[in-house]
């Protein structure tokens, strides 16, 4: 079916007589939905204005550094201002070190002034080493190109400030993506952008697009590698298409790789139940893999040489327990970070445990799908892969980690962010039901209602 800009798909309201042909039609490979780009605009929209809300308002309260690395994002983000990208031989500029002086680090869940109280003396600045080299500089040089462009318009604008608002272009991409990505599978728009609008505000991913870090994108590439396969499967695009996506995993992370591993992941699990053509899948997978894979090569072929020096307390033995912890890093058991939760912002109680009813309800919708969906059914192939990336994400990453560094890192809810699409695959799919979207609507207002109640 071709792309429609005009028209509106809406999943049509069907009794289980009637559910077999749509079962049939993820076998076929045929029937998916058709985009409606003015409908994706206005959601981008909507997103938009809660995603700048929440950063301004985070803007306000904690004006400094955030609290993942971002002294050294903040300074690769003043760099990129310049047209230049990071390198192993960089110390933080003065730029950066003067945002740090006037306006401090949000750390350990409280905005801390510096010099003291615990805070790393940043002074010198030509005796601090700057680490973002590590990651491909797209998030910064683009993120620099709209602080530009916002410039132009209000010349005294802040670049710091700027660049911290402008998470929110990140987060609403992200998020039209992932309604894309349930439109796709015929689920009306504002159902979905129910569960966007949700999950762009939840701690975890706000954290990530509030402040400056290249994880801002993470949501965007997560859902446009979940889009990608599922056009492909429905035939909307060849399998070469997918090389393209495969390049976008590395292209602003190299942590994002995940990604890619979980579109294979998927690959499979939708030839498998549907007893496909293995070639075709074959395809697929070197598309997507083959992009990611030359992507990586080129990056290392073209970045310094990346050294790891991990002070002692940021390693952990590669034993079971290390493992069992990123095992249930995902869902957060009996942790406070997660997926969608992290104690790195403060928060007012009310938000961790919407971020529990989200994920209680991602792992619900899961099962749901695996034991209810029809054999060879989307739904059943999507709670499949929901469970793989649920249960393996944390594991993957530990793993990849493991032979990059020869250590085994703490589990940061946002390593294991990049399978957030997969593990909300079945609940898109469920979005129409009045459960859901009610929900996510309810939940939504309270959280927002939680980071106006945040002191």
């Amino acid at each position: 079916m071709k792309l429609n800009a005009d028209s509106v798909v809406s999943r049509p309201r069907i009794d289980h007589a009637e559910a077999a042909p749509h079962q049939r039609s993820i076998r076929r490979r045929d029937g998916g939905g058709a985009f409606s780009f003015r409908t994706l605009a206005a959601v981008f929209l909507v997103l938009l204005t809660l995603g700048l809300a929440a950063n301004a308002l985070l803007l306000a309260r904690y004006p400094g550094l955030g609290p993942t690395d971002s002294v050294v994002y903040a300074d690769a983000l003043d760099r990129a201002l310049d047209g230049q990208a990071a390198h192993s031989s960089d110390t933080i500029g003065a730029d950066t070190v003067a945002v740090v002086e006037e306006r401090g680090i949000l750390a350990l869940g409280a905005q801390w002034p510096v010099p003291g109280n615990g805070v790393k003396d940043w002074l010198p600045p030509d005796q601090v080493p700057s680490t973002a080299y590590v990651h491909p500089p797209s998030y910064f040089l683009l993120t620099a190109v709209g602080v530009k462009v916002v410039q132009t318009v209000a010349p005294e604008a802040d670049w710091h400030a700027t660049g911290r608002l402008l998470g929110a272009v990140w987060a609403a991409l992200g998020g039209t993506v992932l309604v894309a990505l349930a439109m796709a599978w015929r689920v009306s728009a504002w159902p979905a952008t129910s569960l966007a609008a949700w999950l762009v505000l939840s701690p975890q991913p706000l954290v990530n697009t509030a402040f400056v870090t290249p994880s801002a994108a993470t949501l965007l590439v997560s859902s446009l590698v979940l889009l990608g396969v599922t056009l492909w499967w429905q035939r909307r695009i060849p399998w070469y298409a997918l090389a393209p996506l495969g390049v976008l995993t590395v292209l602003f992370k190299s942590n994002n790789i995940v990604i890619a591993l979980l579109g294979a992941v998927t690959i499979i699990t939708l030839a498998i139940l549907t007893r496909t053509n293995w070639r075709d899948s074959g395809l697929a997978l070197g598309g997507l893999l083959g992009g990611t894979g030359i992507a990586t090569v080129a990056w290392r072929l073209w970045a310094d040489p990346v050294t790891f020096d991990y002070e002692s307390s940021l390693k952990l033995a590669p034993d079971i327990t290390g493992f069992a912890t990123w095992l249930a890093t995902p869902l957060g058991v009996g942790r406070e970070v997660s997926m969608v939760r992290t104690n790195l912002l403060p928060q007012h109680e009310l938000l961790p445990w919407l971020a529990i009813l989200f994920t209680a309800l991602m792992v619900f919708a899961a099962l749901w799908c695996v034991v209810r969906g029809g054999a060879g059914s989307v739904e059943r192939a999507a709670g499949a892969v929901a469970l793989i990336a649920m249960a393996g994400a944390g594991l993957m990453f530990a793993l990849l980690s493991l032979l990059r560094t020869g250590v085994l890192l703490p589990a940061p809810g946002r390593y294991v962010l990049p399978a957030i699409a997969f593990a909300m695959w079945p609940l898109l799919l469920l979005a129409e039901r009045r459960w859901v979207w009610v929900t996510a609507t309810v939940a939504t207002s309270a959280t927002a209602l939680g980071w106006l109640l945040t002191s």
